[in-house]
């Protein structure tokens, strides 16, 4: 692949959407929505967990807004 990211769109996430997840392997595979119209996100594990720890300082600088 010789990327770190590809992307195909952007959405937005809003309270109450679907979110679902599957191991396929060493990645893990996350559907938000539906399958009809949802969007699907592939990490390896690595890369999700960067993104995780990025998502507790966001919710955290949030809780102390």
């Amino acid at each position: 692949m010789g990327q770190d990211l590809n992307v195909g769109s952007w959405v937005i996430v809003r309270h109450g959407c679907p979110i679902a997840y599957c191991f396929n392997g060493e990645e893990v595979e996350f559907r938000l929505g539906s399958r009809q119209d949802g969007v699907d996100f592939v990490f390896e594990v690595a890369a999700l967990a960067a993104f995780v720890e990025t998502s507790q300082e966001v919710l955290a600088e949030l809780t102390r807004a």
